[in-house]
């Protein structure tokens, strides 16, 4: 069996629905993750389209959601029947950016491996991982 990267489906299901629920929630969303944090691609375009839906000035709603991706909104409105409190939607929100980090870190790594194998040069590596490391911090 393959190894699973790091991700919690609940939290990113729990997001999308108490953001589109509540305004609060939608803004504490949009200001802690980016869509790319997601680990479900389709969390993540519901979470872009919500994101664009904002900067325009328009309600972001299941409905709306659906609207701007062409699509149904059945998938949304059971997000939003099955969110919890939207008291939690940061801690949902620090739990997608956490596992978005160490898939990043993973990924990082893998390359910083190939870079070793590949090369002769030590401190070229140690460079290379250095500034790969540092853009997964910031």
């Amino acid at each position: 069996m393959a190894n699973v990267p790091p991700h919690n489906t609940d939290a990113e299901e729990s997001l999308i629905g108490a953001m589109l629920l509540n305004k609060t929630a939608l803004e504490i969303g949009l200001e802690r993750i980016e869509w790319s944090d997601f680990y479900t691609p389709r969390y993540g375009e519901y979470f872009r389209a919500a994101q664009e839906l904002h900067q325009e000035g328009w309600p972001v709603d299941a409905v709306s959601v659906a609207a701007k991706l062409g699509g149904e909104s059945s998938n949304l409105l059971t997000l939003m029947g099955n969110a919890p409190s939207s008291a939690h939607c940061a801690s949902m929100a620090r739990i997608i950016k956490d596992t978005s980090l160490l898939r990043q870190l993973i990924a990082v790594c893998s390359d910083i491996g190939q870079l070793a194998w590949e090369s002769d040069d030590p401190k070229d590596v140690l460079d290379t991982a250095n500034k790969l490391l540092a853009e997964v911090a910031n």
